[in-house]
């Protein structure tokens, strides 16, 4: 008795809130602006098991991140900017099968990390027509799946972990790393 199309089941809920204060400042004939700030955010994420609809594993957790942000007028239309941002990001969920292969902790939710983003470009407002270019860059923790035998005999199992834990040689796993 498994999940169909026609009876779709729950495996993930993810609640997610969010505060943020920030205060923009203006120098030098308000050509030049400075916003700085902090932003609250909560996720709350809890996996079940596909078939049975038991509750797998879960967590809640929350983090105070930095907003930043300059922006340079260099004449009424044309302006440069720069920002920086972070922010949590749920953790992914090990998946239960690689390579056709069961994986031993099928379900488990990976701690939330997080992302930092980078940008700068420059842009132009003529009131009806606006144009803009920027380069961005976001660091993210990525998932990597591997699997090595679990015992000196040639069986083996695939087991994922998160970047905190230390595998084994002697197992298999997927990673969550930073």
């Amino acid at each position: 008795m498994g999940n169909t199309l026609d009876d779709p089941r729950l495996t993930d809920k993810i609640d997610t809130s969010s505060v943020a204060i920030a205060d923009t400042m203006s120098f030098l004939d308000d050509r030049l602006l400075v916003t700085l700030g902090a932003r609250r955010q909560t996720i709350e994420q809890t996996s079940f098991a596909y078939n049975t609809i038991k509750q797998s594993s879960t967590y809640d957790k929350s983090k105070t991140t930095p907003v930043a942000g300059v922006v340079y007028k260099f004449t009424p239309t044309i302006s440069a900017y720069a920002n920086y941002i972070e922010g949590l990001v749920k953790g992914n969920v090990a998946p239960g099968t690689v390579n056709n292969r069961p994986v031993t902790n099928a379900g488990e939710i990976f701690a939330p990390y997080q992302a930092k983003q980078k940008e700068v470009g420059v842009k132009y407002d003529g009131g009806t027509v606006g144009a803009s270019a920027a380069f961005f860059t976001t660091d993210q923790r990525r998932t990597t799946t591997s699997a090595r035998p679990t015992a000196p005999t040639a069986s083996s199992a695939t087991r994922a972990w998160s970047s905190r834990c230390s595998a084994s040689p002697s197992r298999a796993c997927a990673c969550s790393a930073a």
